[in-house]
């Protein structure tokens, strides 16, 4: 099995057991394969905010904030790596947005 689908199906897997992802991607040097010992892996994450609907009227802001710390601590216990975790949000997030288009693996999509 490849690094990177081994890697796909860890995110996977905790990503199910979260629902307030909808779809989750690595990306960077990572998903490149051009990743050096040392490197962090970096995982973008999109909120399913009809999961936070009454909730968080913020646009899914505060419930990032409020969940980050726990997601990097979870992942990193998960994962080989530092983890680097990111927000995406359709039209908001440019910088983001153009990393994923330069190198990402989509690892999880809510159903």
């Amino acid at each position: 099995m490849s690094r990177i689908l081994a890697l796909q199906q860890r995110l996977a897997t905790w990503c199910k057991s979260k629902p307030l992802v909808a779809r989750a991607w690595i990306f960077g040097s990572r998903a490149r394969g051009e990743a050096r010992d040392g490197s962090d892996i970096d995982i973008a994450i999109e909120l399913d905010l009809t999961a936070t609907a009454g909730v968080d009227d913020s646009g899914g802001l505060a419930t990032w904030m409020f969940e980050t710390q726990t997601w990097e601590t979870e992942l990193s216990a998960l994962l080989p790596f530092e983890v680097d975790l990111e927000q995406y949000i359709a039209g908001q997030t440019p910088s983001i947005t153009a990393a994923l288009d330069e190198s990402s693996v989509l690892a999880y999509q809510k159903s």
